[in-house]
């Protein structure tokens, strides 16, 4: 079924691609068959020399909820999802990736949650898998998290991405993002990090005052591969994560 973009989407859902012409349009579908429908998908491509744009121009003439942005060589998520966010229109931005899966009901749950609880940034569990071997599947989240809905504050959301620390690494969380909580600090993503950029503005969201809270369920399937971004760091990514 194709669908026309809504007036005001409720949720902008931003997904940086690079070379993932094997998963795009597989991601792309998981978003745009969500059963809350009134979501725009920003799809910016970083100078890919796959097919991925002509896969993502061929969806996007089915349904006009997808807008490709491309020609452009970013050299990183970041930016991307910046030039992406610029674009933004729904009250809300979720991060999805695009060699990653979400479950169909997803976003409706997701809103649902975050706007019962007046959340700014609302997290769900996520289960990794690989594509390229054996399955090994595990979850991010450990302990109570793992069995209710919990509140995420400041000092607990560092604790959770401390190298080799115990219990959930929250930083591989794909958040859903009150817009207006961004616009209001006037904050974006920091274009000088290549991976934990999504840690970084959490961060600097909560350290604003936003609400961060969590649902234990598993929606979100990220997907490890020979190609993902985190398997090909080099030493100015890590020394731009660790400034």
């Amino acid at each position: 079924m194709a669908y026309e973009i809504p007036q005001k989407p409720m949720i902008s859902v931003i997904m940086a691609n690079y070379n993932c012409e094997a998963f795009l349009a597989s991601a792309i579908r998981s978003v745009l068959n969500q059963t809350n429908t009134a979501l725009e998908l920003i799809l910016v491509d970083d100078g890919s020399s796959d097919r991925s744009v002509e896969i993502a121009q061929e969806i996007a003439k089915q349904d006009a909820r997808l807008s490709v942005f491309s020609g452009t060589r970013y050299g990183g998520p970041a930016p991307v999802r910046n030039h992406a966010l610029e674009r933004a229109k729904g009250d809300w931005v979720a991060i999805v990736d695009s060699d990653d899966l979400i479950r169909p009901d997803r976003l409706e749950r997701m809103l649902t949650a975050a706007e019962d609880t007046g959340a700014d940034i609302l997290i769900d569990n996520l289960a990794v898998f690989q594509s390229d071997g054996p399955a090994n599947i595990f979850t991010m989240f450990e302990g109570d998290l793992r069995d209710r809905p919990a509140r995420i504050m400041e000092s607990e959301y560092i604790k959770a991405n401390m190298l080799y620390g115990r219990g959930s690494k929250l930083g591989y969380a794909k958040p859903l993002i009150r817009r207006s909580a961004l616009e209001a600090n006037s904050l974006r993503y920091n274009e000088t990090m290549r991976i934990g950029e999504d840690y970084d503005l959490i961060v600097r969201l909560l350290s604003t005052g936003a609400r961060m809270m969590s649902v234990p369920d598993v929606m979100y399937f990220y997907r490890k591969h020979g190609n993902s971004i985190s398997h090909r760091l080099d030493a100015v990514a890590l020394d731009a994560l660790e400034q």
